[in-house]
């Protein structure tokens, strides 16, 4: 029988829960309201007497039951001696899972009073360690922390774990939650603190000190000790390590941690954080957060004078604003970076900005500006020697080409990229997505889808890129030219998402414009007139004249489907569309696409009537296609020989 006061208790505090009885019950043992005395039975062997339990009333009454789990353990807490109490405090430092061998350093270093905040009263021992005659001695006795931790399992304070974290330590955890919480509140701070900075300590030595979890908890207990530097450099080292073994995602939040460990005139450290952490962001696609790291970065080396670290930044500040499609900004940033590489005199800099900065220009249809710098900078990397760059300025140099209508110009430059890319999974799907797109354009739909998909299985496993979304469209695309519209849809809705959470303004105008072409197969003209506007728009406000192009042609094919057009009060539409993207893409070169927009405006033009314009503006087409070897020229040439 329970006595009546303790049953209500339970029943209104505790809502009967069997956890809390069985902490309530450790408790009024270990504060001897509770005890267990053997029965008289006569019939039972003296060594078999069983035990009956024997409330001590007066003592129950005494004590003021907790009425909360937390307020339990700190009444058992309280309760305990002062070893088994000591040893829950130093558990408690290391975390709620807990080492026999960073419990038994805390009891040795306070034991010989190592580690310094001991206290006013303490003189502290010899920093080198105590006496050999001791240390021998001592090794000799029986581990006390090891009972003790025995005592404290069998009264359900801790548990020990089957397997530990760290090879060749015994791993214990606390039993409940608020265990370690209370436990570690209760420590003075200041001990608090030598007891991180021990651990801290204890962790540099274990053997396992160089894996990424290890690192991080050093960093941790560094800065829970107050030394916010030291801690600064171990959560950087968990960050590097957590890279090399591609858990990017881990990166920002430890480099994060460094940033707020970190002093404010620690300056040079800062900077280089903000750098590492924007480069991070970067690398899993969140140009909005890694921006604002990137120009802490240009403020820091303003201040202290660091043109290198400055010219990097605004590289890659000048490559976000590209894919953001904010074109003006993008040069203006590539342009003061390769202004300081050229006063550095930095050769791979300099390269690496005339790359980007034609990549920029060709973007806005500057061609002749575009091939010039792209060429500067092949040279300067070929001069260099650096193989991955060379592959990616032959890149960039193939696609300015092959828009250019210089196909087979275009092929060497990615075979020759292709041979030099030294297994960069993202070089050699870029090259397999160049090659894929010239199969694209002369009709080689199968081997295209192919190399795409190839080029995934080596791009998915890095992250969310541009690059990443911009081959899922193209894989898209290849999948509507096959007539696979459902998974040609599907594709294309997985690209659009990552171009809007990489705010790629570019992915998205084409991303739009191939959404609108599947809804005009499925003849759905409203639809497939919105997809194709919002195209128009996307490309038009970032001034991206191939996407303009582009959008215009489809907009002309869409509305070319009716003979009469409900949006138009006189001229037809789509003869207007036609005529603007067969003009633009005139101007800025875009050979493959201007064949399709004469073929387009050829066959409008015949379906109206005019068969003498359409028929020259159809040969047109079929010598541009010949050229460029694209099949569409073949069943052009059969239109026009049943004219």
């Amino acid at each position: 029988e329970l006595p009546a006061p303790l049953v209500r208790h339970i029943g209104e505090a505790f809502d009967g829960s069997p956890r809390a009885v069985v902490e309530l019950v450790r408790l009024l043992v270990e504060t001897g309201a509770l005890s267990w005395v053997p029965a008289s039975d006569p019939m039972a062997a003296e060594d078999d007497q069983p035990l009956i339990p024997q409330w001590d009333s007066e003592r129950l009454d005494q004590g003021e039951l907790p009425s909360s789990f937390a307020g339990l353990v700190h009444a058992r807490l309280q309760a305990m001696a002062a070893a088994p109490r000591a040893i829950l405090e130093q558990a408690a430092i290391v975390g709620e899972h807990f080492y026999l061998g960073a419990v038994r350093m805390l009891s040795r270093c306070d034991a010989t009073r190592l580690g310094g905040e001991l206290g006013a009263d303490c003189e502290p021992g010899d920093p080198d360690g105590p006496p050999l005659d001791e240390v021998i001695e001592a090794s000799e006795r029986t581990d006390e922390e090891s009972e003790l931790l025995a005592q404290l399992q069998s009264q359900g304070v801790v548990l020990l774990l089957p397997s530990s974290q760290l090879r060749g330590e015994r791993e214990y955890r606390f039993a409940y939650p608020p265990w370690q919480e209370t436990i570690y509140r209760s420590i003075p701070p200041a001990r608090r603190r030598r007891y991180h900075h021990l651990v801290a300590q204890w962790l540099q030595l274990c053997p396992e000190h160089e894996r990424q979890e290890v690192q991080e908890a050093i960093g941790r207990h560094l800065e829970r000790a107050g030394r916010g530097p030291e801690a600064a450099i171990h959560y950087r080292r968990s960050a590097e390590l957590a890279t090399a073994r591609g858990a990017y995602n881990r990166a920002p939040r430890l480099l994060l941690r460094a940033l707020a460990c970190l002093e404010g005139s620690e300056l040079c450290a800062r900077l280089s954080l903000w750098q590492e952490l924007g480069s991070a962001l970067w690398r899993l696609g969140d140009a909005d957060a890694a921006l604002p790291s990137f120009q802490k970065v240009v403020r820091l080396s303003y201040a202290l004078s660091a043109r290198t670290q400055a010219a990097q930044a605004l590289s890659t500040i000048g490559q976000i604003y590209r894919q953001k499609g904010d074109m003006s900004r993008a040069i203006e940033n590539l342009a003061r970076a390769l202004e300081l590489h050229q006063q550095l005199g930095d050769q791979a800099g300099l390269g690496d900005s005339l790359s980007d900065l034609g990549q920029a220009l060709w973007l806005l249809g500057r061609v002749d500006e575009a091939i010039e710098r792209s060429e500067r900078a092949l040279v300067l990397r070929r001069r260099i020697g650096d193989r991955k760059k060379i592959a990616s300025s032959l890149i960039n140099l193939g696609v300015i080409e092959q828009h250019r209508g210089r196909l087979d110009v275009a092929v060497s430059y990615f075979e020759e990229a292709q041979r030099k890319h030294d297994d960069d999974p993202l070089l050699h799907a870029a090259c397999l997505e160049a090659q894929g797109n010239i199969d694209l354009i002369r009709g080689e739909v199968p081997l295209a889808r192919a190399r795409f998909e190839e080029a995934l299985s080596l791009c998915e496993p890095m992250g969310p890129s541009a690059q990443l979304a911009g081959l899922v469209c193209r894989l898209g695309e290849a999948l509507l030219q096959e007539g696979l519209l459902g998974e040609a849809e599907s594709r294309l809705v997985q690209a659009r998402e990552l171009a809007f959470r990489l705010s790629d303004r570019r992915a998205l105008a084409e991303i739009l414009r191939l959404l609108g072409l599947i809804h005009f197969r499925r003849d759905d003209q409203r639809i497939a007139l919105d997809y194709c506007h919002k195209a128009l728009d996307h490309a038009q406000q970032s001034g991206l004249r191939y996407e303009i192009g582009r959008a215009l042609l489809s907009l002309g094919e869409v509305h070319a489907a009716t003979l009469f057009d409900v949006s138009s009060a006189g001229e037809h539409p789509a003869w207007d569309y036609f005529r603007r993207a067969v003009t633009l893409l005139r101007e800025i070169g875009d050979q493959a696409e201007l064949a399709l927009a004469l073929a387009a405006l050829g066959r409008h033009l015949i379906e109206r009537g005019r068969r003498g314009p359409g028929r020259a503006t159809l040969r047109e087409a079929v010598q541009l296609g010949t050229d460029l070897r694209m099949r569409m020229a073949d069943q052009l040439q059969q239109m026009l020989a049943e004219l």
